[in-house]
């Protein structure tokens, strides 16, 4: 095997008098470099967004939500605690539980009206399964009005931008529930509420369309009385929230509706992961280019050899050993390629990182690119690099092993 790799770096290194060789060879391991660090720069940024969009997901919202038809009585909450304390593993992942509020009522702010999301937030159990308290950005957490008779409401910035408030002005909720029949129709009763503080939830969907309130503020727009939307849970390891709900679902019966994030986030989730899938497909074509470049120079090698590749098989050198001297020279090619392509890339990773590439956040729900290096995700790559560099001196190799030394040395 020495021998072997001996010559197929003597080979490798073109005589001074080749310089056409010498780019060729340079071409295919630039082509493999550039390749290499381009897909391992684009999947570490898929893999950055869809990390960054799962924490924010989850952020606002819970891992698990649990409902009972269009309401469900506050006191179910007891019963939800019941069964998960009375169950082990339920009992260890569980980290919190919270009723909540949601449904959509109308805002108005002097002649701009919107549609928006209302959400009922329960101050004491709220804080165990979402942290929106801690993405405020101006003002407090639904603490008391500044005005007397009107609602605490916190709001996206976006939506805040949007109706031309900031914290302290007031704007008035109508909901249809809590409609009053006239002779006319019937009629939103308004509530006021009052902007105590604006967030920045991270993604345009929050940020322009929610507004929170406290649980009871919420339950009176609505006309619940003591019902509630429903439920939400919190677990340790967010991964983990299939397997437990499926658990959480035979623990409750059917009478209950059982979702994870996975699954009332499943299409945006999916439309990710087939983002990322053709990317690196297309990506993936860049190394398989530089493949067909190693196919090249190493044709164009094995046709000035000839002379000593005759030689070789003169004196003993078998067909397998000759072709093992060209697949080791695509392979070092390769190798070659691949390590610095390794090296280019992680280090294009590190500079997005440290120094936050912006973007525009009117277009995406990003302010910066983020970066997730997945260390199997590097390997991966690095080895699918190395086969296809294998693979495309196969060809080149084996015409090389059915050269027949008398052929080869006839005219020398």
């Amino acid at each position: 095997m020495f021998y072997h790799l001996m010559l197929a770096k003597r080979y490798l290194k073109p005589p001074k008098t080749n310089r056409f060789q010498l780019f060729i060879t340079v071409l295919s391991i630039g082509g493999v470099m550039v390749g290499v660090a381009t897909l391992i720069a684009v999947v570490s940024v898929m893999n950055g967004l869809h990390t960054d969009i799962k924490k924010k997901i989850v952020g606002v919202n819970a891992h698990i939500i649990i409902t009972r038809g269009i309401s469900a009585p506050d006191s179910c909450l007891e019963e939800i605690k019941r069964i998960i304390y009375s169950d082990d593993v339920l009992k260890n992942e569980v980290t919190g539980v919270s009723p909540f509020v949601i449904s959509k009522v109308m805002v108005r702010r002097k002649n701009i009206i919107d549609g928006v999301l209302l959400r009922g937030h329960d101050m004491e159990t709220g804080r165990e399964v979402t942290d929106i308290e801690e993405k405020i950005i101006e003002g407090n957490f639904l603490r008391d009005p500044l005005n007397e008779g009107v609602i605490p409401i916190v709001i996206g910035n976006m939506l805040a931008e949007n109706l031309e408030v900031n914290t302290g002005d007031v704007i008035e909720i109508f909901s249809v529930l809590s409609s009053t029949i006239t002779p006319i129709g019937p009629v939103p009763k308004t509530y006021k509420g009052e902007v105590v503080g604006i967030i920045d939830a991270g993604l345009y969907e929050y940020n322009s369309s929610w507004i929170f309130m406290r649980l009871p503020d919420a339950q009176k727009i609505m006309k619940l009385e003591n019902n509630v939307t429903g439920f939400q849970i919190a677990v340790k390891d967010m991964m983990e929230v299939r397997r437990l709900t499926r658990r959480l679902q035979d623990k409750l019966g059917f009478s209950y509706s059982v979702q994870d994030w996975l699954i009332l986030n499943k299409n945006l989730f999916a439309a990710l992961k087939l983002e990322k899938t053709a990317m690196t497909l297309v990506l993936f074509m860049i190394i398989v280019v530089a493949a067909f470049n190693i196919v090249s120079t190493l044709i164009m090698i094995v046709i000035q050899k000839t002379r000593e590749i005759g030689i070789l098989r003169s004196i003993g050198m078998t067909r397998f050993d000759v072709m093992k001297i060209f697949v080791l020279q695509g392979t070092v090619m390769g190798f070659i390629g691949t390590a610095l392509g390794v090296a280019v890339g992680l280090v294009i990773c590190f500079a997005l990182g440290r120094y936050e590439f912006p973007i525009d956040t009117d277009v995406y729900v990003i302010s910066s690119l983020p970066i997730t290096v997945n260390p199997l995700d590097v390997l991966v790559i690095a080895l699918c690099s190395m086969g296809i560099s294998f693979l495309s001196a196969i060809y080149p190799a084996y015409r090389a092993s059915r050269l027949l030394p008398v052929e080869a040395l006839r005219y020398e």
